[in-house]
């Protein structure tokens, strides 16, 4: 238990809370642990979302299925990333499923106590308040950068989109993503045979280096 909550007291969410407000904050947000095992649906598409969850342990997904049964990759969550806050601010039904990519922990608050009128007078209410606009504002910037990812017009662009925008945030032209292959593709909303086929080509003239999940910018 001590483990996730130092966890907590290193998200985003809880940002400058001390340890001793943590317990506090979490009962009022009537925070629950729930375990799911790879391959188990923890959100499924068309659901009401009223929750916000933070991934405690393991790895989730975050898919988009289309019409005619194509899964996108839309995002990966680690160790003490959330999910669920844009539909939870919205009251909305959720548009993707999220899915446990491995065996996982998540904690779960209570949305509509963070608007409650008692939690704004508590000491912690107007930091949880403060945190979450920022998450909500950084979440936008993250689907900014895809759109722009997707809105390429081949898929070279897009790979090179892609990849520019992890060298920016590793601050160096050596860095690694997030997903293997079949992710990547999945994210850029592309095959995987003709991604590796763009990749060994950009290797092949000089513009990348890559192995496994490492690449640089040439």
């Amino acid at each position: 238990m001590q483990k996730f909550l130092n966890l907590l007291l290193k998200t985003p969410l809880f940002d400058t809370i001390k340890p001793q407000q943590l317990t506090a904050a979490l009962d009022m947000l009537c925070a629950q642990k729930t375990q799911h095992q790879k391959g188990n649906i923890i959100v499924q598409t068309g659901q009401p979302i009223k929750k916000i969850g933070i991934v405690l342990s393991g790895c989730l997904q975050i898919l988009q299925q289309d019409y005619q049964g194509n899964v996108t990759l839309v995002a990966q969550l680690e160790p003490g990333e959330l999910f669920a806050e844009a539909f939870a601010c919205g009251g909305a039904m959720s548009t993707v499923t999220v899915m446990a990519a491995q065996l996982a922990a998540v904690c779960w608050l209570d949305f509509d106590h963070v608007l409650s009128a008692g939690i704004e007078k508590e000491p912690v209410g107007a930091i949880l308040m403060r945190n979450l606009v920022r998450l909500l504002a950084k979440k936008n910037v993250f689907l900014t950068g895809r759109i722009s990812h997707m809105s390429k017009r081949t898929l070279r662009e897009k790979v090179l989109s892609y990849l520019s925008e992890q060298a920016v945030r590793a601050g160096k032209n050596n860095f690694q993503i997030p997903l293997n292959r079949q992710q990547m593709a999945d994210f850029l909303a592309v095959d995987r045979s003709a991604l590796s086929a763009v990749l060994c080509k950009l290797r092949d003239e000089g513009v990348i280096r890559f192995h496994k999940n490492e690449f640089t910018l040439l």
